[in-house]
Order: C-alpha cells, then structure tokens, then sequence
C-alpha cells in the first residue's frame, strides 16, 4: 500500500529530487565547472518540466484517489490543471531564457533557475493536498521562493532589493492571519483535512459559537483573507504595484502568469468554505473594489507592468465572481477564463520582453517607450493590439466571451447580485480605455527621432504566434471547450 502511495506520487517526487539535487550542485559546484555550463541551465529547467510532464501522462489514473493517510488526493480535474501548470511554465521559461539580461551575462542562473523550479512543484503539491496544515506549509514555501525572487535583481537596482523587503513585510502579516485562521477552523472542528471539514459542514449542525460569533466562519473568512492576499485582489493588493514594478520584468512576467491557475484551483477546492454570509460578503466586496481599483487607478499609469497590475486586479474581479457562483458552471466558466487569461499573458508579455532598444539589453518600461511601434515593426504592432483588444473584453474576442460568461452566470445564479454585475459593466469602459491608449500610442503616435528596436527572437515569437493561435482556437471552439471542462469537472 505504502509503494502504491509513491507511484501515484512518482512525477510530484521525481521533479523534487532533481530540484534539490540543483541546489546542491549549484552550492558546491558552483565556482569548479565552465560558466557556460550554467548559462545552459534554463535549458535544463525546461528538460526536466517535460521530463515530469511525461511521467504525469503515462501515470494517468482514472480514478480519484486519496493517499499518505488521505492528506494528498487528485482528480481528473487536478491531474489535467497540472499537466496545464507544466505547460504553461516551460513556455514562460522559454521567453524568459531568452530575454532575461542577468541570465546571459552572469553565471548565477543555477539559484534563480531552481527557485523558479521551487514555485513550480510548490504549486503542483499546493492544489492536491487536503490538509490545511500542509496547505499553509507550501504555500509559505511558494511565499518565501517569490520573496528571493523578487529581491534577486537587487545587485541591479536598489528597487527591487526595497520591493522584496515590502513583500517579505507584509506577506508575514498576511501569513499570521491565514495561520490564525486555520487555527480557528481546527478550533471549531478538531479536523484538518478538507474532505473531512466538508462533510462536517455539510450537517449544518455543531459549529462551535461563542458569543454568538460561528468561529467555523470567522476561520474561513480568515484564511480567505490570505488568500486574497496572495492573489492581490483588492482591498489586499496594496503591495502588488510597487513589488511589481521593483522586480525584474522576467519575475514579474513569472509570478504574474503560473502562480495565479494553482491559487484559483485552491480557491475551488476550498469552495465548502464559502458558505457563509460574512464570507460572501467579502468575495463580493472585494470583487467590487478589485473593478474600482483596477480601472480607475490603472488610467494614471506610466509604466507598461504597473498598468498590467491594475489590469490584473481588474481580472481578480471577475474570477472571484465566478467563483461565488458556487457549483460546476461557475467553475467551469473560471477554468475557462483562466485558461484565456493565461494564454494573452503568455503572449502579451513576451510581446513587452522582446521590445528592447537595438544597442540596450533592458525592457523598455514606460508606455511611451512603445511610440511609433506599428511603423517600425507592423506584425508585432498587430498582434499587440489584438490581445490587448482580448483583454479589453471587446467582441466578438475570446477575452469577451470569457468575461461575458462569468458575468451572465452570476446574474442568473443569484439576482440579488445583480449589482455587482452592473458594477463591472460600468467600470468596463475605464478599462478598455487604457488598453486603447496603447494601441493609440503604438500606432497613431510618432516620434520626431528615429528609434531602432531588436527583432524579436525567434523562441520568443514561437511562444507569442502560439499564444494567439491557441486564442483564435479557444474562440472558435469555446463552446466546446466548455463542455470538455464540465465533463472533467463531472469526472
């Protein structure tokens, strides 16, 4: 039984062993082989993610199955969410080797290589685990990895060094309230697995009430709070401009694209908690307040990724709704628009990496660096405009049928929240109107001097003609991708 329990758990093993194995090398190793070794690496983070993604299609188990005294468990649905998290992780890799400055001119890409690869399998443990305990454990894991991360361009700017401190800060209040929340669920129930929490809910009765506070609902609204957190869904997303725009473009691009599809898949696996009044009141207001701050705020942005952060707390906004939703097309739609949220970011960012001026190795950073794009690079320029057209929610794009979805299935699901609904149409304007500067300032605006940008790599516009064919297919065949998702989901 206990050998049974490893091979299920062969992929999750095999990937955290040659990780810990890079660690080891890259300490004691380090200064004893060819720096062009380590130059390679990227290469070899990529090897070892299909290397996985292989054993994880030839270990498919159609069954779902819990195992280590059921405190690891997977289904269907998680098994095809983790071959998605490989997949989008070997293409961010692929952009990022390729325009990562401090990786091609320093020997040090073993340690943020492997801190990558750490995110990684944190993320595919953190949607199959069913104890909460466990649950706080990785997710501080992917907390502390992203800190590093963010702090490791501190040997080039002193901003990024300040916005790793910041994180750091306040994650570790945000870290003590999710424990206190936890410890309050335990409180309550005895219980830390979540199958076992989930039946326990599902009585109604022998909640623990003192003084008339349910501290069964105060622990989830607790735990929910570091969630949010984590995602930097607003009100919580306060540190999420200034880290963002402190980290390197490559760690942005990173931390904005594959943490976000395990920390929604966790929000799924947690939906029993949910229940309450006081919980939903906060989903909802924090889904309000992420579309007044991400639209609004996002109009007086300068600089290409604190504007994509606004932007991307305008889109937890949507996500959050659409997990209120509750059952299986509320989680259907949010897979849906996860997966396209995932696919314009992929190429919207290797559209912003590949943008350098021909004699500079770094990103350009400020909106206006983009002046006059169309006339130096149409292709580019074109492709640009359509994923942030996507992103705008305009139609008949898949960036609005995905919106669009969410929106009508939160209407029809409860009336009561029609609000929120009319909310997010209203400040839908004020976000497409910053996208449309973009595109204004790309191809209607010239400069008076001649500018001379890189051509794109070839990797790189692999990765973006991929991202926008796998659009145009996620377009043209929504409605059965959606029907695919509800049966996994059924499965």
């Amino acid at each position: 039984m206990i050998y049974l329990n490893f091979i299920l758990m062969l992929p999750e093993f095999f990937f955290l062993n040659f990780i810990l194995l890079f660690l080891w090398f890259g300490l004691y190793l380090r200064y004893k082989i060819q720096t062009i070794f380590f130059k390679a690496f990227g290469s070899y983070a990529i090897f070892l993610l299909l290397l996985t993604l292989l054993l994880y299609w030839n270990s498919f188990v159609v069954t779902n199955w819990f195992i280590f005294n059921s405190t690891v468990f997977s289904t269907v649905f998680i098994y095809y969410i983790k071959l998605f998290i490989i997949i989008t992780a070997v293409l961010t890799i692929l952009i990022i080797i390729e325009n990562d400055f401090s990786l091609s001119s320093m020997s040090s890409d073993i340690e943020i290589n492997t801190i990558r690869l750490l995110i990684i399998i944190s993320l595919i443990l953190l949607i199959s685990l069913n104890d909460l305990v466990l649950i706080f454990f990785i997710l501080e894991l992917y907390s502390l990895s992203s800190y590093i991360l963010v702090g490791y361009n501190g040997r080039f700017s002193v901003f990024s060094s300040e916005a790793a401190l910041k994180y750091f800060i306040i994650g570790t209040i945000f870290s003590i309230i999710m424990a206190y929340g936890i410890a309050l669920l335990y409180l309550s129930t005895g219980l830390t697995k979540l199958n076992l929490i989930e039946l326990y809910t599902s009585f109604g009765t022998g909640y623990l009430i003192l003084n008339d506070i349910n501290m069964l609902e105060i622990g989830s609204v607790f735990l929910l709070i570091g969630i949010l957190f984590k995602l930097s869904a607003a009100p919580f997303h306060i540190w999420a401009p200034d880290v963002y725009e402190g980290a390197s473009t490559t760690t942005t691009f990173f931390l904005f694209v594959v943490p976000k599809i395990a920390l929604f898949i966790l929000i799924i696996n947690l939906n029993f908690l949910w229940d309450g009044s006081s919980i939903k009141v906060l989903i909802v207001t924090s889904a309000v307040v992420s579309f007044i701050v991400g639209s609004t705020l996002g109009l007086f942005q300068k600089k290409i990724k604190r504007l994509l952060t606004y932007s991307m707390i305008n889109n937890n906004g949507f996500f959050l709704l659409s997990a209120l939703i509750g059952n299986i097309v509320g989680f259907t739609f949010l897979v849906f628009f996860l997966i396209t949220y995932t696919f314009t970011l992929l190429a919207l960012f290797g559209s912003i990496l590949s943008n350098k001026l021909r004699n500079c190795a770094f990103t350009i950073k400020s909106l206006w660096g983009w002046t006059s794009l169309f006339f130096i690079n149409k292709i580019q320029s074109m492709v640009t405009s359509l994923l942030l057209f996507s992103s705008a929610g305009l139609p008949p794009l898949v960036g609005f049928i995905s919106k669009f979805l969410i929106l009508l299935g939160l209407f029809l699901s409860f009336t009561n929240l029609s609000y929120a609904v009319i909310l997010s149409l209203l400040f839908a304007p004020l976000t497409a109107f910053y996208y449309i500067r973009i595109i204004k300032i790309m191809s209607f605006t010239k400069k008076e001097i001649w500018i001379f940008l890189k051509v794109p790599s070839v990797t790189t516009a692999y990765v973006i003609s991929a991202g926008c064919i796998l659009l145009i297919i996620l377009f043209l065949s929504s409605n059965l991708i959606i029907n695919i998702l509800t049966l996994i989901f059924i499965l």
